[in-house]
């Protein structure tokens, strides 16, 4: 099974002050950045952090639907989750009824639970 993987940039963003260095304040945070991470991490094998990555990006902004796909993606690809993938899905579908990757990745991961993963 193939769950299709896209970034996409939000507009969405929290701003962060790091410190005392004037070059490193105010860095913007987005959901996107949590997700590049988390894409990262998973390709290294590192499937505690990435999920924490995209953990965050949820945490980030609650509403940004592709923040959900691409944690739900992960949860059925890397951990096999499918019951959490599918509840992603439906958090990213929820949010944006037009999203189609979700609508996509969520009859996939349902046709995937009836047949016994």
């Amino acid at each position: 099974m193939v769950f299709r993987f896209t970034l996409f940039m939000s507009e969405r963003s929290h701003r962060v002050s790091l410190g005392k260095s004037p070059k490193r304040d105010n860095y913007v945070i987005t959901p996107d950045s949590y997700i590049t991470s988390g894409n990262h991490q998973s390709q290294a094998g590192n499937d505690r952090g990435a999920l924490a990555a995209y953990d965050l990006a949820v945490r980030c902004d609650p509403g940004y639907a592709r923040a959900y796909n691409y944690r739900g993606s992960f949860k059925y690809a890397r951990l096999g989750d499918i019951l959490g993938a599918i509840a992603d899905c439906d958090a990213a579908i929820h949010l944006d009824p037009n999203y189609a990757i979700a609508y996509a990745n969520r009859g996939l991961l349902r046709y995937s639970n009836r047949q016994g993963g």
